[in-house]
């Protein structure tokens, strides 16, 4: 369970939601001291990342950072992890004002690889899923997943078997 329920301010108040809406947001605010995890949000709220769930299965969303991992653990964490019986998807979403994006995605690498060995050290076995380490940028129109930067893309695939990509937008099959 969330260990900020004091300070959250999510609807549900849990480290883990299940939906199978068609087509569903999230939305991380960032920044200082602000205690709210990503979130699920209604058509019409800001939102960093659209997922698309056509078939209408089960999308089940761990709010990662700010929520199930305490802040005392002093680990560099993604944002949320988003999973299906198929896909796995660790999310960290980056916002970025022109010109920064290079160095945020620099940030964001760190925060996907801990939470991936900190999955690895519980001995969580992705094996069996198509697994990606997605960066999330705000846009205003949709960017399907991108192959991150080619150099770190294929250290981070020779060092975890995962793919490293940009986007905002997740299709799940």
């Amino acid at each position: 369970n969330c260990k900020f329920q004091h300070l959250c301010t999510c609807n549900i108040k849990s480290s883990f939601e299940e939906t199978n809406e068609a087509i569903f947001y999230l939305y991380d605010e960032e920044g200082g001291q602000n205690q709210t995890p990503s979130k699920i949000v209604n058509n019409g709220e800001e939102f960093h990342l659209t997922i698309h769930n056509e078939t209408r299965k089960n999308i089940y969303f761990v709010k990662t950072d700010k929520c199930l991992i305490v802040e005392e653990e002093n680990l560099q964490k993604c944002d949320c992890l988003v999973f299906d019986e198929k896909q796995f998807y660790f999310v960290e979403i980056k916002t970025c004002k022109s010109g920064r994006r290079a160095e945020r995605r620099r940030e964001a690498i760190p925060q996907l690889e801990s939470t991936i060995d900190l999955l690895i050290k519980n001995k969580i076995d992705l094996n069996g899923f198509k697994t990606t380490a997605l960066i999330c940028f705000k846009t205003a129109f949709p960017r399907i997943i991108q192959a991150s930067q080619k150099t770190a893309a294929s250290i981070f695939k020779e060092k975890y078997n995962i793919e490293l990509a940009e986007g905002n937008e997740i299709i799940f099959l």
